[in-house]
């Protein structure tokens, strides 16, 4: 288990002091995506701690830029999609939805469950070349893939797993977060062209393949997290097995590395046959 001593990243803009009936929590303590802001916030009905995620506001004003409600158009359909995403996919390691809502100063918002713990790449940024004892880092891994494994099973592509989207509840359960940009592989819509460069596979770059994504994509960008968490680092091209850490077992070494495979065919073709093999 992580210790939990580190918490989600402060914002600079002002924080308001209610998004619809929930009270947002002073002093701020934001986590900021890249198209929304989540706020740790109550639920004054029950006292019970809550996310409250709403999208970010890059304009000062609606006339700066004519793209504006365009990209806002885009946004909030993204965070419609993930509530719906997150209603049917309930898990224990997939961070939990209770409602949506729609601010009228503030917008579309989901109100989700807080997680005390933070998420795992404030803990990887403490110190530069922060690495985690290998059984925290396969807990994490373990709690991920068996989240992975229930998304695929309903043929659901994350596309963006990365140490900011693993969150941790105050036991250290390990938890995925958003599924802004996720696809149903059964759509016919492609992935936007967005993902988290060092976690991306080969595939998703390119627009040709983008159609074909599938759980291996999602196999490759928790490699690379794997490869972060006992590194410090994230893993170059054609990295082999011994270069991990001499604290890692070959077995698992090499576990990482085929997940890290650019062929998405030399990957493990499941989460089950991934966690199987780092076990």
């Amino acid at each position: 288990m992580l210790s939990h001593d580190f918490q989600y990243a402060s914002g600079q803009e002002p924080i308001p002091e209610n998004i619809g009936r929930f009270k947002v929590i002073k002093p701020p303590s934001v986590s900021k995506g890249s198209h929304a802001t989540v706020y740790k916030g109550s639920d004054p009905l029950s006292d019970q701690l809550v996310a409250i995620k709403v999208l970010r506001n890059e304009f000062e004003s609606y006339t700066t830029s004519i793209m504006s409600s365009l990209v806002g158009e885009i946004d909030a359909g993204e965070l419609k999609k993930e509530a719906h995403l997150l209603k049917a996919l309930q898990h224990p390691n997939i961070v939990s939805i209770f409602e949506m809502g729609d601010d009228i100063m503030y917008g579309p918002y989901i109100i989700m469950e807080w997680m005390a713990g933070g998420d795992l790449k404030s803990y990887l940024s403490r110190d530069s070349g922060t690495v985690l004892p290998r059984l925290s880092a396969l807990s994490v891994a373990n709690d991920i893939l068996r989240a992975m494994e229930t998304a695929h099973g309903m043929g659901i592509v994350h596309g963006d797993i990365k140490p900011s989207n693993i969150l941790l509840d105050a036991h250290g359960i390990s938890k995925l977060a958003d599924f802004g940009i996720a696809r149903n592989r059964r759509d016919s819509i492609k992935f936007p062209a967005r993902g988290t460069q060092g976690y991306m596979p080969p595939e998703q770059t390119e627009m040709d393949s983008l159609q074909s994504l599938g759980p291996t994509a999602d196999v490759y960008a928790l490699g690379a997290v794997i490869y972060e968490m006992l590194t410090g680092r994230l893993p170059g091209r054609n990295e082999e097995a011994p270069s991990l850490l001499p604290h890692v077992e070959y077995s698992v070494a090499k576990a990482i590395i085929k997940s890290l495979a650019s062929p998405p065919e030399e990957r493990f073709a499941s989460a089950a046959a991934m966690s199987e093999a780092l076990a």
